[in-house]
C-alpha cells in the first residue's frame, strides 16, 4: 500500500457534524469540461491498463452527506438516540440491503415494537434522502480523473452498491460525469447479474469488466471504501482508494495506492505497483 497526499486543504476541525464536514471539498462547477481537457491530454498508448472501473458515491459523486442525513433521519425516527459518523461508517460501500441490516442488528432498530425490516428502514431513509440527493456534486477532482480516462481512449465502466432507481437522480445532479461512461457499463448493486453478490464480493466489479469488454485483471480500480477496495482486488485489480479523512488507514491496507483527494492525480503518469 502506498500512501499519497494530494489534498490542498484539511477538514481538521473537530466540532463539525458530518453534514458540516463532507468527505472532501466540493467541486462547485456543473459545467462538463471533459471535450476540452481531452483535447489537451495525450493518448494512453503506454498506459499500463486496458480497463479503469469507477466506484461511484464517495469516489465520483458526493452522495455521502445525503446518505448520512437521510440515514440518521430514518434510525433517530425509529428510536436510536443519535446516529453518528461512528455508526454510518460500518455500512459505506455496502450494498443497500446489505447495510441496512447490519444497522438493524448492530442498533437494534425497532418499528413499534416490533422487528424491524430492511425494506421498512430503507423506505424511511428514501423519505429523505430523494430530496438530498438532488443537491450531490462531482467530487473534487473527479471530473478531471474522468476526462483524462476519455482522452486516454481507455474504456470505463462504473461498479455502485447502490439501487438502480436513484441513477436518474444521480444524472440529473452531475450529468458531466456521465458524459464519460455508456450507460450499459453502469453496474448497479441491484441489477440482476450481481443481485445478492454486492461489494465485498468481487461479481460487481468482474460484471463491469465484462460490460467494457475487458479482462479485470487488467483493469484499474478507483474506490473510496474498504468493502470496494476488497471486491475490486479480488477481482484481481489494481486499486487506487480515495476514503474519507475521518477513517483509519489500516482499512485500506490491500489497496496498492492510497490518495486523500482525486486533485492532481496524474493517471497518466501512473504506473502499476504489480507489473
Amino acid at each position: 500500500m502506498v500512501l499519497q497526499d494530494t489534498r490542498s486543504a484539511r477538514l481538521d476541525s473537530p466540532e463539525h457534524t458530518y453534514l458540516d464536514q463532507p468527505t472532501h471539498q466540493r467541486s462547485s462547477s456543473t459545467e462538463s469540461i471533459l471535450p476540452a481537457m481531452a483535447a489537451a491530454t495525450r493518448d494512453g498508448a503506454d498506459f499500463p491498463f486496458f480497463g479503469i472501473v469507477c466506484d461511484l458515491d464517495g469516489t465520483l459523486l458526493d452522495t455521502e452527506p445525503a446518505y448520512f442525513a437521510a440515514y440518521k433521519y430514518a434510525c433517530e425516527s425509529l428510536g436510536f438516540a443519535e446516529y453518528t459518523f461512528d455508526q454510518h461508517k460500518l455500512i459505506i460501500g455496502h450494498p443497500e440491503g446489505a447495510g441496512a441490516q447490519l444497522l438493524i442488528d448492530v442498533l437494534k432498530l425497532r418499528d413499534d415494537g416490533s422487528v424491524l425490516t430492511t425494506d421498512r428502514l430503507l423506505e424511511r431513509r428514501d423519505e429523505k434522502l430523494l430530496t438530498t440527493m438532488a443537491e450531490a456534486r462531482p467530487m473534487p477532482g473527479a471530473i478531471e480523473l474522468l476526462s483524462r480516462i476519455v482522452a486516454l481512449k481507455i474504456p470505463l465502466a462504473i461498479a455502485t452498491s447502490s439501487s438502480r432507481e436513484y441513477l436518474p437522480i444521480k444524472r440529473k445532479a452531475a450529468p458531466e460525469i456521465f458524459e464519460a461512461v455508456l450507460d450499459e457499463c453502469i453496474v448497479c448493486g441491484d441489477d440482476d447479474a450481481v443481485l445478492g453478490k454486492g461489494k465485498p464480493k468481487p461479481d460487481i466489479f468482474i460484471e463491469a469488466a465484462k460490460r467494457a469488454g475487458v479482462d479485470p485483471a487488467g483493469c484499474l480500480a478507483f474506490e473510496d471504501a474498504a468493502a470496494g477496495v476488497l471486491a475490486a482486488s479480488s477481482a484481481g485489480m489494481e486499486v487506487i482508494v480515495c476514503p474519507d479523512i475521518r477513517l483509519d488507514r489500516s482499512l485500506f491496507a490491500s489497496a496498492d495506492l492510497v490518495l486523500d483527494s482525486l486533485v492532481g492525480f496524474d493517471l497518466a503518469g501512473y504506473r502499476s505497483v504489480k507489473r
